[in-house]
């Protein structure tokens, strides 16, 4: 009976083989496109003292396998991959600091990122904000003995190295027509936070511990 011959046929070992390499190089080609490596991105950005807002040279920042030192200004330039990444600051003498950034392809400026200064052995920290009428108070310089520290835009400022015990931190407005104090208990090793400083035009003189 004629018609059409329904039977299997057997595949020869030459289109085998030409239907592997097409499937191999159509693998490559999608290899190649959107779905490829991460693109080049590089971080940028000024490192500085939490406690007195001074550019700090030598910090070394890496990501990875990349890495890259702060200049005297505290610029840093880091050359790495776009995606989510972690950007560590570590300098002598500061804590270090990590960052889980998300980089985009090309430029990416990370601002200003504030290293905390290590604390010795028997010293405490304090973190707080300094205002004036409920307002935050940018540029005072807060004082407690030797340890000193100026306030940053938002009135938030780190003092380190504190004497553990009952301690006085004193402040004075950029324009020292306002001050004020405020008594903490500093402990050893520890960071003491949310604690605000107000100033006021004539503040009583801060007890003497």
């Amino acid at each position: 009976m004629s018609g059409t011959d329904l039977t299997p046929k057997s595949v020869g070992p030459l289109c085998v083989a030409g239907l592997m390499g097409a499937l191999v190089a159509a693998t490559l080609l999608s290899g190649c496109g959107g779905g490829g490596g991460a693109a080049a991105a590089t971080a940028t950005g000024f490192v500085k003292d939490d406690a007195t807002l001074q550019a700090l040279g030598g910090v070394e920042v890496t990501s990875g396998a990349a890495s890259a030192v702060s200049a005297g200004n505290g610029r840093f330039s880091l050359d790495t991959a776009s995606g989510t990444r972690t950007i560590v600051f570590s300098a002598a003498d500061y804590q270090r600091r990590e960052l889980s950034v998300t980089l985009n392809a090309g430029a990416n400026d990370l601002g200003t990122i504030y290293l905390a200064p290590a604390l010795l052995t028997g010293k405490g920290a304090v973190r707080g904000t300094v205002r004036r009428g409920g307002a935050p108070v940018a540029d005072a310089r807060i004082e407690s003995g030797t340890a000193e520290a100026i306030s940053k835009a938002d009135g938030s400022f780190f003092i380190a190295n504190l004497d553990a015990g009952q301690r006085v931190l004193a402040a004075v407005g950029p324009n020292a027509q306002y001050a004020g104090y405020l008594v903490v208990q500093v402990a050893s090793g520890e960071t003491m936070t949310g604690v605000t400083i107000n100033l006021s035009l004539a503040p009583p003189a801060p007890p003497v511990l």
